[in-house]
């Protein structure tokens, strides 16, 4: 079925700041290339470089500690944490995982004879990859997803066509909205574009773009952006997509932690590194690179600190107007969580959740003896007040006796519980 062409047209809007005086040299302890960082907020992070060195940081940067790995690592290594514990390497296409804080690592058996180009994880738990058995000319790709930490994989598409387009670049929304690209490796190479809106269960082809895609972020229900030899945007959901003629060239990193706000390195066909973010309106505001650095990657937290990374294990910290990295009573200040009313309750009860910043939030009930009653949310929030809701089921819907329940809130590494009463 053909669909009719709808053209999007997009205003740019850049503002420019001169902010070499905002970045901050932080000392990584290490002399080798930074390829990859990742926050999950502003106190800890991780960054992957040369020689099998992971750097880790849990005071913002002020201090990094260095991290020996027993795998190869290059310039294509990507990092990836979903909390403070469980987080995931890329390197030479095969998949590792932590779940102590990047201290140790395992390497997860995902499909055999093919390797890895992408992952994105919602949690330590459910994630997708995307592979294919050649990098340049493949003949099999394919996306697999798992619900158990990798432990197992199930192939939810797979393409066998001699010489298709692999699949490269994945990221999801939340646990049912997610696109993928696939592009050849070579120069100008047409993208396509797939989306999915049932958890990568079944996957659509919706829009391509005239030249290579490598990286692409989900803002929100509807807007999308993506870079690779140029930066691209989406306000239909990957249908039509829009090319900034103020970014032609080559799109080096996105960040990761974020989806507010955006934040990119462009390469411009001079060869000069710059730093730019976005806000949801799709505004572009360039930042001044930091002196004396060749940024490979970056990573955001709001729009009040970056960490770029790069050349020599250079390690330089954004902050935009503040003198001191938050700390951590002023980070348990972004959640808000009420008691829930009525209290005791019988038919139903409410608790109402204010958070200021997205954050992957897990809300589980248990019963007094510290077993899972049921799951009431376990995705991406964005910045709002929410008012959850429990009416005395279990997972199984069945009714639960009278007696104490705790109500768990975690977000990130922040965790708080609230007492609830239920009198049948």
């Amino acid at each position: 079925m053909k669909k009719a062409k709808s053209y999007v047209t997009l205003v740019f809007v850049f503002i420019c700041i001169n902010t070499y005086s905002q970045w901050q040299e932080q000392n990584s302890g290490v002399a080798v290339n930074l390829w990859d960082v990742c926050f999950v907020d502003s106190l800890d992070g991780w960054a992957i470089g040369d020689s099998s060195v992971v750097i880790r940081t849990t005071n913002g940067g002020n201090t990094w500690n260095s991290i020996r790995l027993n795998f190869p690592t290059n310039s294509d290594s990507k990092m990836r944490f979903v909390d403070t514990l469980n987080g995931f390497i890329l390197s030479k296409g095969k998949l590792y995982s932590s779940s102590d804080g990047g201290n140790n690592w395992i390497q997860l058996d995902t499909i055999k004879s093919l390797g890895i180009n992408d992952f994105c994880f919602m949690n330590e738990s459910t994630g997708w990859i995307t592979l294919s058995d050649s990098w340049f000319a493949p003949k099999i790709t394919a996306i697999a997803k798992t619900n158990n930490k990798g432990k197992t994989w199930n192939v939810v598409y797979r393409d066998t066509i001699q010489y298709v387009l692999p699949f490269e670049a994945i990221d999801f929304l939340n646990g049912n909205f997610g696109l993928a690209s696939r592009t050849s490796h070579q120069d100008n190479s047409e993208t396509k574009f797939y989306r999915t809106e049932n958890g990568g269960l079944s996957w659509e082809y919706v829009g391509n773009y005239r030249s290579s895609i490598y990286d692409l972020r989900i803002i929100d229900s509807s807007k999308i952006i993506a870079g690779g030899s140029g930066l691209v945007t989406s306000i239909d959901k990957g249908v039509n997509w829009v090319i900034s003629n103020d970014f032609l060239y080559y799109l080096k990193d996105f960040s990761y932690a974020n989806r507010e706000n955006v934040w990119f390195i462009y390469v411009s066909p001079s060869g000069e590194y710059q730093i730019f973010y976005t806000n949801p309106t799709l505004t572009f505001t360039k930042i001044a690179v930091p002196p004396g650095i060749i940024a490979n990657a970056l990573d955001n937290f709001l729009t009040k600190y970056c960490w770029v990374v790069g050349n020599n294990g250079k390690v330089f910290l954004y902050k935009d107007g503040i003198t001191k990295v938050e700390t951590e009573l002023e980070r348990t200040k972004r959640f808000k969580i009420s008691q829930n009313y009525p209290n005791p309750f019988n038919s139903e009860t409410r608790i109402e959740v204010s958070i200021n910043y997205y954050a992957k939030a897990t809300i589980t009930i248990y019963d007094i003896l510290g077993r899972i009653v049921k799951v009431l949310s376990d995705d991406i929030w964005a910045p709002g007040v929410y008012s959850i809701r429990w009416d005395g089921l279990d997972a199984h819907n069945l009714k639960c006796s009278s007696g104490i329940y705790l109500f768990d809130f975690r977000a990130n590494n922040y965790e708080e519980v609230k007492k609830i009463i239920l009198l049948q």
